[in-house]
């Protein structure tokens, strides 16, 4: 109709337009290209109306001749393709050059003022009133009816054409803007037309449109735009007001439905089908696939819009349903990168196809249920990946998915009818959200899994991030339900463990976004309220619905006449823009409104009841619950004040599980960094960590040491936590090392350089040096390993200065005179200065040495204490220096001659090699001969007359002897020796003629005390000379001591023997450097031990004493008192570490002092036995029993009877691994049956049988199949005690025989016990022992019942003369029948 009036519109100016026509040569050929085909719109316009040859001109154009002349200068074979190209290529490179000359800055021409535009020259612009576009409209339809006619007995097919009906489909909706004066004739003629070409379109979809290539696309595509065209003329007058009720036939709707349906069939599955590979081909195609899926969108919401005017009939309404379920959920129409369909808008399609479910639900009640129940079921179908997850993008900038979305708008629905019951408490809302919770936790929890877990973290991550937006204030009841099912389910104890635990996690975010909610503050005033209101004029999204929900919970909570008329206002207010200035924007209007819903009050009660999660014999539920209090305290600090809490998390700073640990320490770790004024209170907690059994533990505390010590204010807590730290540079694992290195230099020498570090810190820094030195040995050592490795060493800079500024403040120290009133302190400060110069000689020059002389030649500083300290640093910084002033190497020198027999056992170690030195030094080394003749000429009497070997300068004497053997090379002063008179013979060395002295007073003739000093010096000459250690003489008196039961003497033979063992381990390490952790670590050349290798000959020595005394030495490490048995264990774990003991000779003994009262015992025992596992673990395994008769055999019948956690102590150390779980396992079974079979002593096999059965009942399984092994030993054990004695009917009472029923009932109540704690049946153990159980034995048995085994009553008649003993066993034996 366009065409027609443009054609027939008369102009002499249009008329004198003349086109040129395209140009033809005269003598067209045969390669002259197809006439190109016009299609669709262009087609349609070309064939319209015929062509006025009048209005073309034709020009004259002759054929170019064979040899044309392009070029003035030269001829061009224009039938020749390569002469064409290079004439080509030749002017386009012309041309391009003459262009850009002629872009190039040039002045602009003015333009003419006087074609400047006017008034008169403007376009004019024609406006048509609303009446003159209404009868255009008209005129559009009744043309368009007359055009295509339908009459009832015409049988041909209607052919519109696209155009036709785009434009009638726009005329008729400004006809149905308003309805008083349509012709509803003419509108039902204009059903009829769309709705026979509607279905005669349907009926080619179904069977001549068949999509399997792109072109298949192309040519369907005008089928469909045709349909959809007609399709939404047809549900466009079915939503008008007319009241003619001829005009809503149903068929018209079932042809929209249908149509609808079989676009998404055979148009949109077949194009999700296709390879992105072939994305290309989509392109040309996308524009006008878009533009139908669009149309389709609005055709959903025109069906959505019908049904809420006047409900679908069930059928249709049914098909409806199913085709928006599958488009919404199923996996085919999910529009990731890997389909088609993400070229495609299926945005628009998805939220039409959400609005209109929403709809139904909102207007057809009896439809509900089937709409949730649809809902809940499609939930497990959901996809899991975060690309297709989240493809619903709100106004407020993040994405959730359709599935939240459509969710929260069903609980809307019923929301918003709440305010119109009165007295409503939101009951009904309430009701269906607990139905979805309760379905939704259900199927997660029936169905668990890794995909359905990533499922429901998704919803729930969908709530928390719309919860404090106001157009989804539905969230809040949805969450609620959620978190009163969570607690419901956590109540039951019947859940299976993995659920609880999501559960908990789960609810413990959802209390985390609450608290998170109060940082906002608290607003209820009319203006913020308005201006939370404004965030709705932004919102497009069924923001009417929103916002008449969020109304009907507002004004339930208040009357407020002006609140209401700002909601009025707001429902009122027509959409304007989507841009919000701040579209993440919370209110704190409606936060503070939210706090005061029953979520925030269900989150509370969460966080008063979280102490009993903390106390759960479930390990993972505690560990659960120390990780939620981790990250609610971070957005609520003082969640810890509760006093609950506080009590709860204390414990579980002992939990039994390492998990748990690490986790309670990881919050408290983040608690300090918070609260650095309450450092000081967390310091023991640390400590204990730092020694914890669990590496992660240790790791994280190690870390956590680093950040708190600078918040420390007590200084016995700096040293504590420092002390703790050096330990852990023995740690197993290696980061635990490092970090502790690291944080040692760090925290302990970095500081003293330090431009921010004040004068009173640097005194703190090396008071807590100091105090560490006074620390103890083991630790010493550590610092000693710390300062020499680590620290003096160290190239690099800033520990190189603080290592000269920490000699520095020492000597301050020490020169101090009013440190000699802190007599502690100035011995840890000298013993401090000691270990630095031992460390590193080259660091104390002569200038300190000089400044030290005061300390050592004062008569008054020989009574300290700290003297020896003194000497040692006089000692050590020797090593390096050749000559000192005679002002001080004089009166030193002098002094020590005078002090020497008075200095005690440990001074004498440090003075004699300063002494030699010194007389090195001088020339004076005459002088040392002469005290050492002097000594061995003093000692002669004492020979002789054996009466006087009780006299206390004998000690003396050989104590000096013993060091000047040990430290003085005498042989070069031979002839000194040989004219001195003193009995040493030709050929013979001074060492030699030394040990004879000394040995003759190591026979029992020596008073005990001098007779031990003998011993120990005999031994500090031979560590010198090792190969005196294999000497027949020195061996004999070895041998006869450690065969006495004197523990006096055998107990100085070890001292001196790991004294022996230690120094030759330095010597090791300082000759291999630091690489290597000990000797042990080194290679041992095994030969040494036959004798036929002089490598590492020392190391044959040591190995061949350890190996001659060790039987002996286990012996006493068993003995039953406490402190006899400390050297030898001190012996046999230093042997172990260096690898000159058999472990498995030792391992039984070690397992046995497992079972020791004495702490330290039982921990030195542990220590041992996991360092073996760790390195021998086939060793141990066939030593279980053993080692548990030897503990059995070494202990009182008193302390057997009671003890209860011996196995679980062992157990520990082998159930990180299956195998080993199981062979321990074994190994006790088998032990039973010995005791129970092959035990002859009554008395014994019952305390040996009430032993096992307190034992194996505190044992924590780690799996069914180690609690299987012991049932099935126990019961098979049982069972044949019950056939022997089956047949007996009077037995005679006798205490023996009592006994041994008392040993049988304490294994049937241990059988009983495990039975009933771990709800073990007897059809369970049939399986097992036939191989047939269908329970995971891999799982952890869960204890159904907390009980304590109790054997009171067999304990208490031990003596077995009780007369009822045999009546009682008879009757517990039955019941276990």
């Amino acid at each position: 109709m366009i065409i027609e009036e443009v054609m027939n519109f008369d102009d002499e100016e249009l008329q004198s337009i003349r086109f040129e026509r395209f140009t033809t040569i005269q003598q067209p050929s045969e390669n002259v290209g197809p006439t190109v085909e016009l299609k669709g719109l262009e087609a349609f316009m070309f064939n319209a109306q015929p062509i006025n040859e009048s209005f073309y001109q034709d020009p004259s154009v002759s054929a170019p001749p064979e040899w044309s002349k392009l070029s003035v200068r030269k001829k061009y074979d224009s039938t020749n393709k390569k002469v064409m190209d290079d004439h080509n290529q030749k002017y386009v490179t012309k041309f391009n050059n003459l262009r850009k000359q002629g872009t190039s800055k040039k002045a602009k021409r003015k333009r003419d003022p006087e074609q400047d535009g006017s008034e008169e020259r403007n376009r004019k612009v024609i406006k048509f009133s609303e009446l003159e576009l209404h009868q255009i409209a008209e005129t559009t339809v009744k043309t368009f009816v007359l055009e295509f006619p339908i009459n009832e007995s015409q049988e041909g097919k209607v052919n519109v054409p696209i155009e036709k009906l785009e434009e009638v489909s726009d005329s008729l909706t400004k006809i149905l803007e308003s309805t008083k004066d349509v012709d509803t004739q003419e509108v039902a003629n204009l059903q009829r037309i769309c709705h026979k070409l509607l279905s005669e379109n349907i009926e080619k979809i179904k069977n001549d449109i068949n999509i399997n290539s792109f072109d298949d696309i192309a040519n369907s595509l005008v089928i469909f735009s045709q349909s959809a065209i007609a399709t939404e003329v047809l549900l466009e007058i079915l939503n008008s007001s007319i009241e003619d009720k001829s005009l809503f036939w149903d068929g018209y709707l079932d042809s929209a439905i249908e149509f609808v349906t079989l676009v998404f069939q055979d148009l949109l599955l077949p194009i999700s089908q296709f390879s992105m590979q072939e994305s290309a081909q989509m392109e040309p195609l996308k524009y006008n696939i878009g533009r139908l899926f669009r149309e389709v969108s609005n055709l959903l919401r025109h069906i959505g819009n019908y049904n809420s005017k006047s409900q679908l009939e069930d059928q249709a309404l049914t098909r409806i349903e199913i085709l928006l379920t599958q488009v919404l959920f199923e996996e085919k129409y999910q529009h990731d990168k890997k389909s088609m369909l993400s070229l495609l808008p299926m945005d628009s399609i998805k939220i039409s196809a959400g609005l209109v479910f929403v709809d139904i639900f909102r207007s057809c009640k009896d439809q509900r249920p089937y709409l949730l129940n649809e809902l809940i079921l499609n939930f497990p179908k959901l996809s899991t990946n975060k690309a297709n997850f989240r493809q619903f993008k709100i106004e407020r900038g993040f994405s959730v998915q359709y599935f939240t979305v459509i969710l929260v708008k069903f609980i809307q629905s019923i929301e918003s009818e709440d305010i119109k019951v009165k007295d409503s408490g939101f009951e009904d809302t309430i009701s269906i959200c607990d139905q979805i919770a309760v379905h939704l936790t259900t199927i997660t929890a029936d169905k668990f899994s890794p995909t359905l877990r990533t499922i429901f973290d998704f919803i729930v991550e969908d709530l928390l991030v719309l919860l404090p937006y106001p157009e989804w204030s539905a969230v809040e009841f949805m969450l609620t339900s959620l978190a009163k099912q969570f607690l419901s389910v956590l109540k039951n104890s019947e859940t299976v463990l993995q659920i609880e635990v999501y559960f908990l996690e789960i609810l413990g975010l959802i209390c985390e976004r609450v608290v998170s909610l109060e940082k906002l503050g608290k607003s209820e005033s009319n203006d913020d309220i308005k201006e939370m209101l404004k965030d709705f004029n932004c919102i497009r999204f069924d923001r009417q619905n929103s916002l008449q929900s969020l109304r009907s919970r507002w004004l339930k909570s208040t009357v407020n006449e002006e609140i209401q008329a700002s909601f009025q206002q707001a429902l009122e207010f027509k959409f304007q823009s989507s841009d919000m200035n701040d579209i993440n924007k919370v209110h704190p209007v409606y936060t503070s409104f939210i706090l005061g819903s029953g979520l925030n009050l269900i989150c509370m009660n969460f966080l008063d009841s979280l102490g009993q999660f903390l106390n759960s014999p479930k390990v993972k539920i505690r560990t659960k619950a120390v990780k939620i209090l981790v990250n609610i305290s971070e957005v609520k600090p003082n969640l810890f004040r509760s006093k609950k809490i506080q009590e709860a998390l204390s414990a579980r700073l002992l939990d039994a599980s390492p998990l748990v640990r690490d986790a309670v320490f990881d919050f408290i770790g983040k608690y300090v960094q918070a609260h650095p004024n309450e450092a000081d209170n967390f310091c023991a907690p640390l400590c204990n960590a730092l020694g914890d059994t669990g590496i992660s533990v240790r790791k994280r505390a190690t870390k956590f040491a680093k950040d708190l010590y600078p918040k420390l204010t007590r200084r016995y807590n700096k040293v504590e936590v420092a002390c703790k730290l050096l330990k852990r540079m023995d740690d197993e694992e290696d980061s635990v090392r490092n970090i502790s290195i690291s944080a040692l230099i760090e925290l302990l020498f970095l500081p003293l350089v330090s431009h921010s570090c004040t004068p009173e810190e640097r005194v703190m820094t090396i008071s807590v040096l100091v105090d560490i030195c006074n620390s103890g040995t083991k630790v010493l050592s550590n610092l000693e390993v710390l300062l020499e490795r680590h620290v003096l060493n160290s190239p690099e800079k800033g520990v190189q200065d603080a290592k000269k500024k920490l000699i520095e403040l020492i000597l301050e120290f020490v020169n101090d005179e009013s440190m000699n009133e802190k007599v502690l302190f100035k011995s840890g400060a000298l013993l401090l200065l000691a270990s630095c110069v031992k460390s590193q000689p080259n660091i104390f020059g002569q200038d300190q040495l000089i400044a030290l002389q005061p300390l050592i030649t004062d008569e008054a500083q020989t009574i300290d204490p700290s003297y020896g300290y003194t000497l040692r640093v006089l000692r050590y910084s020797l090593v390096h220096i050749n000559s000192l002033q005679p002002s001080f190497l004089v009166p030193v020198q002098n002094f020590l001659f005078k002090r020497l027999s008075k200095l005690t056992f440990q001074e004498l170690d440090e003075a004699i090699p300063s002494l030699w030195k010194l007389c090195d030094m001088n020339s004076t080394k005459p002088r040392m001969i002469n005290s050492v003749i002097a000594t061995l000429k003093f000692l002669y009497p004492y020979i002789e007359n054996k009466q006087r070997r009780h006299e206390k300068g004998l000690g003396k004497l050989l104590q000096l002897l013993g060091f000047f053997g040990k430290y003085c090379n005498f042989q070069e002063f031979y002839d000194s020796f040989k004219n001195s008179g003193i009995g040493l013979k030709n050929n013979e060395s001074v060492v030699s003629l030394i040990l004879k002295y000394i040995m003759q007073f190591c026979d029992d003739s020596t008073e005990i005390k001098n007779r031990i000093i003998a011993i120990s010096t005999l031994i500090t000459v031979c560590t010198s000379y090792t190969k005196l250690f294999g000497s027949e003489e020195v061996i004999k008196i070895f041998d006869r001591e450690m065969d006495s039961n004197d523990t006096k003497i055998v107990m100085a033979i070890l001292r001196g023997l790991i004294d022996f063992l230690n120094e030759k381990d330095a010597d090791a390490q300082k000759k291999a450097g630091y690489e290597e952790k000990s000797s042990a670590d080194n290679k041992l050349d095994v030969r040494v031990f036959h004798g036929i290798s002089s490598v590492n000959a020392v190391d044959g020595v040591c190995a061949g004493m350890v190996q001659r005394y060790l039987n002996k030495v286990l012996k006493l490490c068993l003995s039953s008192e406490s402190q006899v048995s400390y050297l030898p264990i001190q012996f046999v774990k230093r042997a172990l570490e260096l690898g000159y003991a058999n472990p498995k000779m030792c391992i039984a003994t070690i397992m046995a002092l497992e079972s020791s009262n004495n702490e330290y015992i039982r921990k030195t025992g542990i220590e041992m036995h996991q360092d073996i596992y760790e390195k021998h673990e086939s060793i141990i395994e066939s030593s279980y029993r053993e080692g548990v008769s030897l503990a059995l055999s070494s202990k009182q019948e008193s302390e057997i009877l009671v003890q209860g956690d011996f196995f679980n102590l062992l157990y520990r150390i082998v159930s990180g691994s299956v195998s080993s779980s199981k062979k321990f396992m074994k190994a006790l079974g088998k032990g039973m049956s010995i005791i129970s079979t092959k035990e002859k002593d009554p008395r014994k096999k019952l305390v040996y049988s009430v032993f096992y059965a307190n034992n194996i009942a505190n044992l924590e399984f780690k799996s069914m199949e180690e609690l299987f092994i012991i049932t099935s030993h126990l019961r098979s054990y049982l069972v044949g005690f019950t056939a022997d004695t089956s047949e007996e009917e009077n037995v005679e009472n006798s205490s023996s025989r009592n006994q041994e029923w008392l040993s049988i009932m304490a294994m049937m109540k241990l059988y009983n016990h495990l039975t009933y704690k771990y709800h073990i049946l007897d059809s369970h153990i049939d399986d097992y022992d036939s191989h047939a159980s269908e329970i995971d034995l891999k799982q952890t048995p869960k204890v159904l019942r907390d009980v304590k085994i109790d054997l009171s009553w067999i304990v208490e008649n031990v003596e077995g003369e009780n007369p009822e003993i045999i009546t009682k066993c008879k009757e517990e034996l039955k019941q276990l029948i």
